[in-house]
């Protein structure tokens, strides 16, 4: 059973194909579909592109931010952990001096982070730090540049030899 569109005004059955010879409707619609299919690979194209540059573009701030904040917040963690130790291992002679020092030093960190900001500490903290400690290590100054990460290299790992 056949529908009355199934047929076109000749009175002849229209499938979809032309085989009547009209190559311009067949030609016009395969350059519609052309046009469509290059507008969608090039939308494709597009969001790859630009997923593959935000993921490098990504990775090149983490690495350059990483090198920054660990070596300020070594620096930091270093002159806290300075007097963390001198306070556990000295507690008869920590003063208000160390006490206020510490809290100051945890309250600039603790500011930098809720500004967004990279906790560090300056040469001012650092001076500070050493001279709070001075009494038990009169030599503390001499180690300042281990307070700075830059200056730390990694320990190669013995290789075992083999017989």
């Amino acid at each position: 059973m056949t529908d009355e569109a199934d047929f076109d005004e000749s009175g002849s059955s229209y499938d979809g194909f032309s085989d009547d010879g009209s190559e311009q409707i067949d030609r016009m619609w395969m350059q519609q579909e052309s046009r469509a299919m290059e507008r969608r690979s090039r939308t494709v194209g597009f969001r790859e592109g630009v997923d593959a540059g935000k993921e490098e573009t990504l990775q090149e701030g983490f690495n350059a931010g990483y090198v920054v904040g660990a070596s300020q917040g070594f620096r930091s963690g270093v002159l806290q952990g300075l007097l963390r130790a001198y306070t556990s291992q000295f507690p008869n002679l920590v003063s208000s001096n160390h006490t206020q020092l510490l809290a100051a030093i945890r309250a600039k960190e603790q500011a930098s982070i809720d500004r967004g900001d990279i906790p560090s500490t300056d040469a001012s903290d650092m001076d500070a730090v050493h001279n709070v400690l001075a009494p038990v290590f009169p030599n503390l100054h001499e180690w300042a540049p281990c307070h700075d990460k830059a200056n730390h290299v990694p320990i190669s790992r013995p290789t075992a030899v083999s017989d």
